[in-house]
């Protein structure tokens, strides 16, 4: 387990990108912006709002209540039915490990606002929902410590509407699976992959994509060795193919990788689709290849890239 510093100059980097990133968006940028706690309060207004001046009166600060039995009590809730029909903004400024950003979702949903758009400063590698744009990935034994003395924006998953990336969980049971198209992938139950996630020893782990009780795509990697991660399947619905969803799928596994210092990413790709996993930066591994289902695959790896802005982030030892 590492212990992190983040300076106040970084966050006020990670504003300025998320700002630049929210005025060129199509179809616009929010209209309404809800800073979850006493973090992302200061985020937004110290930060966000220096660069997003026209939105400060839109700015509002929620906090999460969690009881001993563990319900979610959300203060002003009240006041989302300013939401209904506009663009909204979530920022969580702790670490995002998923269970608070699930409440505000569900709760703004009953306001049918126009999109929700998500933002995490700091995410788990092991996070239950994973927001639409971040700032860096830790592992998930990781703890970070915000520095009041100052990283660019990663897009997670494309924002669309509603759509968020969830670690798989029973409620998913009774959905439709997405369909790739793939026989070997398409016949696997959502419970089937539930029950070899909790019962996995490797930290197998499933996301799906979900967007008003459908899943467009899903995701499932697990440790192959303490250096490396097996991406054990990634699937985007065949009416969902072409928009980038596959590709933010696996940006999300290079983060990951390299928030749990893993060196190389592997996974065993259908013969097709080897020219888009070259494109990601993989290459085959020579003599790999097995059949399943009269589907061919081919082993294939790549390195994890450096996190390049490593500086940004201080072990203790390092701070001046």
């Amino acid at each position: 387990m590492s212990q992190l510093y983040m300076p106040k100059e970084v966050r006020q980097e990670h504003a300025r990108a998320l700002a630049l990133l929210l005025l060129k968006r199509e179809p616009g940028a929010p209209e309404h912006i809800i800073a979850l706690g006493h973090l992302a309060a200061q985020f937004v207004f110290e930060s966000l709002g220096a660069f997003l001046p026209d939105m400060r009166p839109s700015m509002l600060v929620h906090k999460i209540h969690v009881s001993e039995d563990g319900a979610e009590t959300i203060t002003g809730a009240e006041d989302f039915n300013q939401v209904k029909g506009k663009r909204v903004l979530v920022v969580c400024g702790h670490i995002t490990h998923g269970q608070h950003l699930a409440a505000v979702i569900e709760a703004l949903q009953s306001f049918h606002p126009r999109e929700i758009i998500t933002y995490g400063l700091v995410v788990s590698a092991r996070a239950g929902i994973i927001p639409n744009y971040s700032g860096v990935v830790i592992a998930p034994h990781d703890t970070i410590h915000f520095l009041d003395v100052s990283l660019p924006v990663r897009i997670r998953v494309p924002p669309s509407g509603t759509a968020c990336l969830r670690i798989l969980s029973r409620r998913h049971f009774p959905m439709l699976a997405a369909s790739s198209g793939l026989p070997s992938l398409d016949a696997e139950t959502w419970a089937g992959r539930y029950y070899d996630m909790i019962n996995s020893s490797d930290g197998r782990v499933t996301y799906v994509l979900e967007d008003d009780g459908r899943i467009l795509a899903y995701l499932t990697y697990r440790f192959h060795r303490p250096d490396s991660i097996m991406v054990e399947e990634v699937a985007v619905d065949k009416a969902q193919a072409g928009g980038g969803i596959g590709g933010h799928l696996m940006r999300w596994v290079s983060d990951v990788s390299r928030a749990c210092a893993c060196q190389r990413i592997l996974l065993w790709a259908i013969d097709n689709r080897v020219p888009w996993y070259e494109s990601m930066g993989f290459w085959r591994v020579e003599g790999e290849v097995i059949d399943i289902d009269n589907e061919k695959y081919l082993m294939m790896t790549a390195r994890v890239p450096l996190n390049e802005k490593s500086d940004w982030l201080y072990l203790p030892q390092k701070i001046p």
